[in-house]
């Protein structure tokens, strides 16, 4: 059982992977058909096609941030990238497994499907109030058409609720991405803030305290809704002096 593994070389990690995802063979072994309608074919390319577009999507929110043009900027499907695997690092080294490991993996995959039609809506939009109906509408959108769409659409539904553990989790993992990623950039951010980064309350009382860095920005504003376990996470990541030079050292390679 996943409950009970140990990953201690790269042949493990590969039979974790396996089993994270065998739930999906046997949830669906029943619906899989050898012969596929010419609608089905066109289904299937048509979410992918979809999809696709959050490669070159960028996360809006580096923009505001004054990041430097001549850096190269995340895009959304990096972010999901890197959501998954810092969830995979924390299962792997036997962290939060008493979850659904096959839930926390598809809220981690679709959390920003919605962006797919609507963009990257970050805080200091006009139209995040919005976001959550927008959000909800596109996700819809995304799915519409396909025979197993109420499976996912629930998961993206508890997701978006927040209640059940998995859902915390997989809130805190997205958050916790974009801090280590605000990390790597904090010396990159040479550009002009947007003026709604600059006026928002509480930047300013971040401003006012003391606080210069991105990164620490970031951290301040999601702080509260990290659990002990992230909380030890988070104090390694605030005392990692290296993580900024090791992204330097990698865009000079590049």
């Amino acid at each position: 059982m996943i409950c009970d593994l140990c990953v201690e070389n790269f042949s493990t990690l590969f039979l974790f992977l396996f089993a994270v995802y065998d739930f999906y063979d046997i949830m669906f072994y029943m619906n899989k058909k050898d012969d596929l309608t010419e609608k089905e074919i066109k289904q299937i390319f048509q979410m992918y096609k979809n999809a696709h577009t959050l490669k070159t999507v960028l996360r809006s929110g580096w923009v505001k941030w004054g990041l430097d043009k001549k850096i190269r900027h995340e895009s959304i499907a990096e972010h999901v990238y890197g959501c998954c695997m810092l969830a995979l690092s924390i299962f792997a080294n036997g962290g939060a497994m008493n979850l659904n490991v096959d839930k926390v993996f598809t809220m981690l995959v679709l959390h920003e499907t919605e962006e797919i039609f609507i963009g990257d809506i970050t805080p200091f939009d006009k139209k995040v109030g919005d976001k959550k109906e927008l959000g909800k509408k596109a996700v819809m959108k995304f799915f519409e058409g396909a025979p197993n769409a109420d499976y996912f659409l629930k998961i993206i539904e508890e997701f978006e609720t927040n209640e059940t553990e998995e859902a915390k989790f997989a809130h805190q993992i997205d958050k916790f991405e974009a801090d280590i990623q605000a990390k790597y950039y904090d010396n990159h951010f040479v550009e002009k803030k947007d003026k709604s980064v600059l006026k928002s309350e509480r930047i300013m009382r971040y401003k006012a305290l003391g606080y210069t860095k991105v990164s620490d920005f970031f951290i301040l504003y999601h702080k509260h809704i990290f659990d002990d376990y992230f909380l030890k996470l988070l104090e390694y990541l605030e005392n990692d002096d290296e993580i900024d030079r090791e992204y330097d050292a990698g865009e000079k390679q590049n």
